[in-house]
């Protein structure tokens, strides 16, 4: 049986949202699909550092990726 990779979002870019992506990022199950922040500045910036593709200022948006899960560190 093979290992799942759970897809996971960060909603918030600050001190605890860039903790939290950074422990997503070096899970070996886990796949960190995107950062959701309202300051879009803050979240490229943190997703460059993590190499994450995909920034959102809508948590909507977020969500819309098929995401199993997300923390909320706002």
């Amino acid at each position: 049986m093979g290992k799942k990779t759970v897809r996971v979002g960060v909603i918030g870019a600050g001190i605890w949202g860039a903790m939290h992506a950074r422990a997503y990022a070096q899970h070996a199950s886990a796949e960190l699909v995107g950062i959701c922040d309202l300051d879009e500045t803050r979240a490229k910036s943190l997703a460059a550092d993590l190499g994450v593709a995909k920034t959102f200022t809508s948590v909507d948006a977020l969500l819309d990726e098929g995401l199993d899960g997300v923390s909320v560190a706002t």
